[in-house]
């Protein structure tokens, strides 16, 4: 007699972050990875979780996963407080600025996201890691320190006047390794703090920084999901004694450029009363054209006479956009006027130019397209 044994093991899913993104089509924004950083891994192994990142047709994020009996009863004998779940947000796409309607920020200077500060639908059908509807408004990021950094003070300070405060407002004290009085440039070390977010004050200063090694030039943000009951009750996960699943989300809008095209008669077909009109939806208008000399790296362009039309209010981009762009121009010919038609090209996120309208005024954001005739 043969007996068999069958194992099986339940999981459950105890939270997922859903990234979003208004350029694309479906919303889904599938060019990025998340990868856990500093003691996420062991916090995962101890509490008996894993964690996988999802890319489908309908998701792309990150989910957490549980096992029912072993994860409740340890978290039951208590979670420390601060314990959370970090992830770093990796972008596989270059151009994603160009599209994402986000600021261009400093160099180690990242955006920051937290379940202690989220935006909730009002039939709380929805949360997102952030404090609005979409990332960027208003702007939260963290600056990444190395656990050993220079910091330059606006004002002459002592190491008591120093502090460092987490997000639930525990004051904590840098150690002063070094001191330039003249520069007022200090060299603090956080080695023996964990890594994450703090808020540095004192001499001056208020910066909000995030401990951890150098992030790739790549990385998106940075993401901490607390695990301790003193979360707000409606972004707990653990309440001492029951586990309740969360979805939260991560959302980026699509950037608005003025869409600015060069035509150039290329064939000296003499074409006149060029217009720029959008099928169905006049509330789209562009400018009349403007006789221009082409600014162009390429020796072959530079000079080149063109008409400039240029949209009249920004028009955001997308992955696929369905409106049809259309340059109407006339041609003399035997006393009257034949009127040509042709479907314009639409931006690419590298056709992004940052330029000064007519060449005067503040820096303005164009996507750039040429149209020979």
């Amino acid at each position: 007699m043969r007996s068999t044994l069958e194992f099986t093991i339940r999981i459950k899913k105890l939270l997922s972050i859903q990234m979003l993104h208004g350029y694309f089509a479906d919303r889904v924004w599938r060019r990025l990875r998340i990868v856990p950083v500093g003691d996420t891994e062991r916090i995962l192994s101890n509490y008996g979780m894993s964690f996988k990142q999802v890319t489908s047709q309908a998701f792309s994020g990150l989910m957490v996963f549980y096992h029912p009996e072993k994860t409740l009863s340890l978290m039951q004998m208590g979670v420390a407080a601060d314990c959370r779940l970090s992830f770093m947000i990796l972008v596989d796409d270059q151009y994603y600025l160009n599209y994402s309607q986000l600021p261009f920020l400093d160099a180690g200077e990242v955006h920051h996201f937290s379940n202690l500060t989220t935006h909730t639908t009002k039939d709380k059908k929805k949360t997102w890691l952030h404090a609005g509807p979409v990332m960027g408004t208003p702007v939260q990021t963290v600056s990444v320190r190395p656990r050993t950094f220079d910091q330059v003070f606006s004002q002459d300070v002592r190491p008591q006047d120093i502090k460092l405060t987490t997000p639930r407002g525990e004051e904590l004290r840098p150690a002063f390794l070094s001191a330039d009085e003249a520069q007022r440039r200090h060299t603090l070390s956080l080695a023996h703090l964990p890594d994450g977010p703090y808020t540095l004050s004192g001499g001056g200063v208020s910066a909000s920084l995030y401990s951890l090694e150098p992030t790739p030039r790549q990385c998106l943000g940075l993401v901490d999901i607390y695990l301790d009951p003193g979360v707000p009750a409606g972004q707990r996960l653990f309440d001492g004694k029951a586990l309740t699943e969360r979805d939260f989300s991560i959302e980026a809008e699509t950037r608005s450029t003025y869409w600015r095209y060069y035509i150039i008669d290329k064939r000296d077909a003499q074409y006149a009363d060029f217009e720029v009109s959008v099928k169905n939806k006049p509330s789209v208008s562009f400018s009349s054209p403007r006789e221009i000399r082409l600014r162009s790296p390429m020796p072959s362009q530079e000079g080149t006479p063109a008409l400039c039309i240029t949209s009249t209010e920004p028009i955001p981009l997308g992955e696929q956009i369905q409106d049809a762009y259309e340059l109407r121009m006339k041609k003399p010919s035997k006393g009257k006027s034949a009127v040509a038609s042709i479907r314009l090209p639409v931006p690419a996120p590298e056709n992004l130019k940052a330029d000064k309208p007519e060449g005067k005024g503040e820096m303005t954001l164009f996507s750039d397209l040429y149209v020979y005739v």
